[in-house]
């Protein structure tokens, strides 16, 4: 989609321009008629097929917010959402729980994949809790 409005768009847009005035026209004439009167009445249903026109026409382009929001940049006013690539792994989890814990000591990260392996391994869903964790790596240090 390169942004340029072809000479068929055009056409299709006045077109719909027409519809929009028509509608409008019929909206004006519609105060001066009594609610219930067979001539308002008649204008209602000329209203309702003006506008479905426009609308048919309309439904063709992005005018709507939806609809804009399909056009890439720098079409589409509203920046993209952002979406997260990816889970965090293991090493981002380990910052986390080291800061909970209040280490700073770069084993820590490779050891905490380690054991969030063995932790999936062993059935468990989600994460370790801190207390677990905390048991887990009093147990590691004491051993060195």
């Amino acid at each position: 989609m390169d942004g340029a409005v072809s000479n068929a768009d055009l056409v299709m847009l006045g077109e719909a321009a027409k519809w929009l005035a028509e509608a409008g026209r019929i909206r004006d004439q519609l105060a001066k008629h009594d609610p219930g009167s067979v001539e308002h009445g008649r204008l209602i249903r000329s209203a309702t097929a003006a506008s479905s026109a426009a609308n048919q026409i309309l439904s063709k382009f992005p005018v709507t917010p939806r609809g804009r929001a399909t056009l890439p940049a720098p079409f589409n006013s509203r920046p993209a959402p952002r979406v997260e690539s990816r889970r965090p792994d293991a090493f981002d989890r380990s910052t986390v729980f080291a800061r909970a814990l209040g280490l700073s000591d770069p084993n820590f990260a490779p050891w905490y994949a380690a054991l969030e392996s063995e932790w999936h391994g062993a059935g468990n869903d989600g994460a370790p809790s801190v207390e677990y964790v905390r048991e887990q790596w009093a147990q590691a240090t004491e051993e060195e």
